[in-house]
């Protein structure tokens, strides 16, 4: 069977201003450090809704992003990049 990926949580926050129309990035990236694959969200500041996500990950040293509904559960999405990633 093949193992789950761990991934490490990251959080950029907004700068400046805060309006109603303010986003920000969350990641999740491998614990590694070393990067080589990962999702990320981009959120509405206010509500917390995932605007758009898309998963990466590396294949043969090049970056391959692919784009992920946005509805999709993060448990989802993980599933989606375990099944690449194994």
């Amino acid at each position: 069977m093949s193992n789950k990926i761990r991934l490490r949580e990251s959080v950029n926050s907004p700068l400046g201003k805060i309006k109603e129309n303010t986003t920000y990035t969350k990641t999740y990236l491998d614990e590694s450090g070393m990067f080589r694959y990962g999702i990320v969200q981009k959120r509405n500041y206010w509500t917390n809704e995932v605007l758009c996500q898309f998963m990466f990950y590396e294949n043969l040293g090049e970056r391959i992003e692919v784009s992920l509904d946005k509805n999709l559960s993060l448990d989802k999405c993980i599933q989606r990049l375990e099944l690449i990633k194994n």
